[in-house]
């Protein structure tokens, strides 16, 4: 294998568009002594790595598929306590449904929960009474700029 080919080869693994059969051929290059040149020691090191991994990943598989019932105790007490956590969160969360008030609080009086609506209707008006005197207050003082207005305008006319 020329090295012109290789770095064609190489370029189209990085951009995506390699086949499986030009994975192989770069693999089979990156394993053989011609990949010891200094130009190719980052993706020597890169395909290296992908290579130990699949191994790694090929005896996994390998173990698992020989022991198929075999869990470890581990999983197994992990699985238990997972179930019975959601378990218990399922039957406190039925109790705390079941144990809710039916009154809906609609107002806080000075940090007394109000649940009586006519009450609340009641102290609502009374807080919006006061807020409309108080801006009716505000607004008799614009009665005198009102004035100062007309004033002003019959003294520009003259």
């Amino acid at each position: 294998m020329d090295y012109k080919n290789i770095d064609g080869l190489i370029e189209k693994y990085f951009n995506g568009e390699s086949s499986r059969e030009e994975e192989k051929l770069i693999n089979n290059f990156f394993q053989s002594e011609l990949s010891n040149s200094e130009k190719y020691r980052q993706e020597k090191i890169m395909f290296s790595f992908f290579a130990s991994e699949k191994e790694l990943k090929s005896e996994l598989i390998i173990e698992n598929v020989m022991q198929p019932g075999k869990k470890s105790g581990k999983s197994r007490r992990m699985y238990f306590y997972a179930m019975a956590a959601s378990i218990a969160l399922l039957i406190s969360f039925f109790f705390l449904q079941e144990n809710r008030p039916q009154e809906q609080v609609l107002m806080y009086i000075n940090g007394q929960p109000v649940e009586n609506q006519e009450i609340a209707m009641a102290e609502a008006q009374k807080a919006l009474l006061l807020i409309s005197k108080n801006l009716n207050e505000g607004t008799e003082n614009l009665d005198y700029l009102t004035e100062f207005g007309k004033a002003e305008a019959i003294l520009s006319n003259e």
